[in-house]
């Protein structure tokens, strides 16, 4: 492909067909493929204010359906990251081959109807922050079937297996952060110290509500732990 073609087939592109924009090291020029704009690396470095361009126009297009944007090593530059604020028909970014920073994140947490911010990674200061756009940390496993957005925000939290003294010590952990008490109910768990753990926290939760709930089914009696289990008060509400 000649350079009038790719720039003519570039400035051509329906931008609401086009979700991502990628630098590959493994692509030698311009491809169009699936929803996805791919540079090569020198390809990219040799045309850089063209594709710069492209780029900016890609973060202010006021989408109408397709409402998710991704780059993979493309290197996003404050401007863009305000170009994304103001634009409020975007409702989730994921920026491969990036870590997020402080200031990059409270910037696009400007954008009222954004709703998810995924990156390969998350700056030291973003790393104990929980607000519920901020995928790269709501999406970690705490279990094998819990992630940290269901932990704090999930009304009803069911723990379906047997967990480990670090799961337990995550999970109480961010049961301090947690809002809503609503219901809290364990199904094959055997360790009743570990539960009680557990369930101490959750009773701490301030909210409106005025009594959390708490089930535990047990399916093999004989091999439940109930030695923990010594506060009658507690007891009766379970």
């Amino acid at each position: 492909m000649t350079e009038l073609e790719w720039k003519e087939q570039l400035s051509n592109l329906d931008l609401e067909e086009v979700m991502g924009v990628f630098i590959l090291d493994t692509k030698e020029s311009y491809q169009y493929d699936e929803y996805v704009v791919n540079f090569g690396e020198v390809f990219y470095q040799d045309h850089k204010e063209e594709i710069d361009q492209f780029v900016k126009k890609l973060c202010t297009y006021q989408r109408k359906w397709l409402k998710h944007l991704f780059f993979m090593s493309y290197p996003l530059t404050l401007e863009h990251f305000h170009l994304l604020k103001e634009n409020e028909s975007i409702q989730e970014i994921t920026l491969q081959d990036h870590e997020l920073t402080k200031e990059e994140f409270e910037i696009l947490a400007q954008n009222g109807e954004l709703k998810e911010i995924n990156s390969s990674n998350v700056c030291e200061e973003l790393r104990e922050c929980y607000d519920k756009r901020l995928g790269t940390i709501m999406k970690k496993y705490v279990t094998n079937y819990k992630m940290v957005r269901d932990i704090l925000y999930d009304e009803n939290l069911n723990f379906y297996e047997n967990l480990t003294e670090e799961q337990v010590q995550t999970i109480c952990s961010l049961l301090e952060k947690r809002k809503l008490k609503g219901h809290l109910r364990f199904c094959n768990m055997n360790n009743g110290f570990l539960i009680k753990r557990i369930i101490d926290q959750f009773e701490k939760i301030k909210s409106e509500e005025k009594d959390s709930k708490v089930s535990i089914e047990i399916n093999h009696r004989e091999s439940f732990d109930y030695k923990a289990f010594d506060n009658w008060k507690q007891n009766a509400r379970i």
